[in-house]
């Protein structure tokens, strides 16, 4: 979702929403995860920045909401390739995303 986006890409996108709520209703879905989890399994959770009108730092914002019920142990970057050679294809603006890792540690 970008912070200009008025529906919630939670509800496919037929209800209204605000970029805010997403990130706390993404929260709130680790909080129901975290009790079925294993003590120190880990989550991955693959994301990017986006690019339009302006830039939207979704890959950070959505790592510090999940920090606040998993611990953060850290990132991957996952460069993406066009088939000539440089061109990024990831279709968000940008030519990588994160896979941000998280445990279930207290």
């Amino acid at each position: 979702m970008m912070k200009d986006h008025a529906e919630n890409p939670l509800t496919a996108y037929t209800q209204p929403g605000t970029y805010h709520r997403y990130l706390d209703e993404l929260q709130a879905v680790f909080t129901q995860l975290k009790p079925m989890l294993t003590r120190d399994a880990r989550v991955v959770v693959e994301v990017s920045n986006l690019r339009g009108t302006g830039i939207t730092t979704l890959a950070w914002d959505v790592g510090r909401a999940i920090s606040r019920v998993l611990r953060f142990e850290g990132e991957v970057v996952i460069g993406w390739r066009g088939e000539d050679e440089g061109e990024g294809t990831y279709g968000h603006g940008y030519d990588h995303s994160y896979c941000l890792v998280f445990t279930n540690s207290e």
